[in-house]
């Protein structure tokens, strides 16, 4: 690593991550996920940093982090949703009434993770 990239590498993110790690707890509500998506956003911006002016870091890193928090998710509810399909391709026997109620619960907080994300997204970021 270029060491004048490394410094302005953590230049950015000890400016930064504290305010990155707020929006997105404050987007999800849950905090499961938001050390990843921080990890992500400043692997990211690592990877694009010449690209990116000085004056628009904040906005193009919100910017990341909330694509990579809506990414995140999508990729959940794909994987359930597969696992479902998986499950019932096999033949197997239906599972049992706590197995339903334990699988019926994670779609919900799936759905009302995913919800939360695009209602506070649009709500703070109208189209």
């Amino acid at each position: 690593m270029d060491s004048s990239k490394k410094k302005r590498w953590e230049e950015v993110y000890e400016r930064y991550s504290d305010d990155i790690y707020r929006m997105l707890l404050h987007l999800l509500q849950d905090t499961r996920y938001v050390d990843d998506i921080v990890h992500d956003t400043f692997l990211c911006f690592y990877e694009e940093m010449d690209h990116v002016k000085g004056k628009l870091l904040f906005p193009w890193l919100s910017h990341v982090a909330r694509n990579l928090a809506s990414n995140k998710y999508k990729r959940m509810q794909i994987a359930v949703e597969k696992e479902q399909k998986y499950t019932l391709s096999q033949g197997e026997e239906c599972a049992s009434v706590e197995e339903e109620c334990i699988e019926k619960e994670t779609c919900m907080e799936l759905r009302k993770f995913r919800e939360s994300i695009f209602t506070r997204l649009n709500r703070e970021h109208p189209l």
